[in-house]
């Protein structure tokens, strides 16, 4: 493995955490839950306080990352950075385990 690898590796993880908390939708079941939803995968990296109160009825609801200028959010930093580490540990074990196959088993020497 090369450094272009390593990098481009890094660039896409960083770009999947990212986009999670847009992306992967949170399961609300009670109106205390609203208080501090965290948002993200693997690990919650956005911490938002929302102000929206459904009615309960209309629980459970599917959350997603809300307008940061009307709801207070916090960036986990610490949990951005094990995601990041998590996913391009991911991305490069999948990278070497299907190596390995295609060259063991479709590349004839």
């Amino acid at each position: 493995m090369n450094i272009r690898f390593i990098t481009l590796v890094c660039i896409v993880s960083i770009i999947f955490v990212w986009i999670t908390p847009f992306i992967y939708p949170i399961k609300i079941t009670s109106i205390d839950q609203l208080k501090y939803v965290r948002l993200g995968w693997p690990i919650p990296i956005i911490e938002q306080e929302l102000s929206y109160t459904p009615l309960i009825e209309d629980l459970p609801i599917k959350i997603v990352l809300s307008d940061p200028w009307e709801n207070n959010t916090t960036l986990l930093w610490g949990n951005m950075f094990l995601s990041v580490i998590i996913i391009g540990t991911l991305i490069m074990t999948l990278y070497t385990f299907f190596s390995f196959l295609i060259s063991k088993y479709f590349i004839k020497n």
